[in-house]
């Protein structure tokens, strides 16, 4: 079966909850080793983007104020104006500390790889969100950050994605693989 050398984990309460999850799966064969709580592995903080970024766009377009009033019951209104603030926090136009911005969150990413790779561990176990491993993925493939960030609006939960290290950094193998989540003949997730 499947085996890690290494887990390492987010430290949010869903990351917590696939490892536990996972831990029982695991438990009827080879156990995962103990998990490392990485704080680099965390998701952006959407709410936070949304309170800070949300009243300054709508004091320069007031306008906005009208599709803000329909996000709660238009799932479409609802993504057009959360790509909007994203675009909005990638611009990094706000003003410095008052939100992590798409550098520091992905700087923080970054260091985090890098702190795995350092472990010396050959099949390694991440338990994260899509916002990091879409940074993983984009820096694999060399994307943009506008790319990368959409690129993890794609990624289902519980899915699964493999890198290997290369000379050059990682190597994206499997991207956003979830038939273990598919019931036969099901198709979707």
């Amino acid at each position: 079966g499947i085996t890690a050398d290494r887990v390492f984990c987010g430290t949010m309460k869903r990351h917590r909850e696939t490892l536990t999850a996972m831990e029982e799966v695991f438990s009827q064969g080879a156990p995962l080793p103990a998990a490392v709580f990485m704080d680099e592995l965390r998701e952006y903080d959407h709410d936070a983007l949304f309170r800070v970024l949300v009243p300054l766009m709508t004091q320069e377009n007031p306008s906005l104020a009208d599709t803000l009033a329909r996000v709660r019951q238009d799932r479409a209104a609802f993504q057009r104006f959360f790509r909007m603030v994203v675009d909005r926090w990638l611009s990094g136009n706000f003003p410095t500390g008052s939100v992590e911005s798409w550098q520091e969150f992905s700087d923080r990413i970054t260091r985090g790889i890098a702190l795995i790779l350092e472990s010396g561990a050959k099949r390694i176990f991440v338990i994260t969100s899509g916002g990091p491993i879409s940074v993983a993925a984009g820096m694999a493939l060399g994307l943009s950050p506008d790319r990368t960030i959409r690129l993890g609006w794609e990624i289902a939960n519980c899915s699964i994605s493999r890198f290997r290290s290369g000379s050059s950094g990682p190597v994206l193998t499997v991207f956003n693989a979830f038939g273990h989540l598919e019931a036969e003949g099901d198709g979707c997730v």
